[in-house]
């Protein structure tokens, strides 16, 4: 009986075969995506698809394979055969960039009293770990100063509009008007 040999190495390719498959777990891949490879040893691993190739499921973002696809180079001589499964896995994606939350820049939403004196109480905390695109309100905290009267938060960071506003790609300042 005859055994395939495709690579020439004198072996029966049915004894090393590696199969690596790509799963989308529970999102799915853009038409056209390879998710299956069968080689022989020599054969070069393929790329594991890349984020732009799977569609998430709503509210998340690709975040990785797991197991972590590693593989570089080419399938080694004594590969026996074999099938390797790589699942995707999801993270949180609040602001529907496509990136999980956790890997991103995170910003502040800072308040000011806009006097030098230590006459103001009442300033909002800094807001931190912010991410960008996502709607924010402008902190309705009434500080006082003696002497003054507050009349509102003033920037030129962000168009406010009905005490809200998109969050950008930096930290954003109000400042006290008196």
């Amino acid at each position: 009986t005859w055994e395939e040999d495709k690579n020439g190495d004198n072996k029966p390719d049915q004894e090393q075969k590696l199969t690596i498959s790509f799963s989308a777990g529970k999102g799915s891949f853009k038409e056209g995506v390879t998710t299956q490879h069968t080689l022989l040893p020599g054969d070069k691993y393929p790329a594991a698809p890349e984020k732009s190739q799977i569609n998430a499921p709503a509210g998340k973002a690709f975040d990785s394979w797991k197991p972590a696809y590693d593989l570089k180079g080419t399938v080694p001589k004594d590969q026996k055969t074999e099938e390797k499964t790589y699942t995707a896995v999801y993270g949180e994606d609040t602001n529907g960039d496509g990136t999980v939350d956790d890997k991103e820049t995170k910003y502040a939403v800072k308040y000011e009293s806009g006097v030098d004196d230590e006459s103001v109480q009442g300033i909002p905390e800094t807001v931190t770990g912010v991410l960008k695109n996502t709607e924010q309100k402008v902190s309705e905290a009434k500080p006082s100063r003696t002497g003054y009267v507050f009349a509102g938060w003033e920037t030129t960071d962000v168009k406010v509009e009905n005490g809200k506003f998109t969050m950008p790609e930096k930290d954003v300042t109000f400042t006290a008007a008196w």
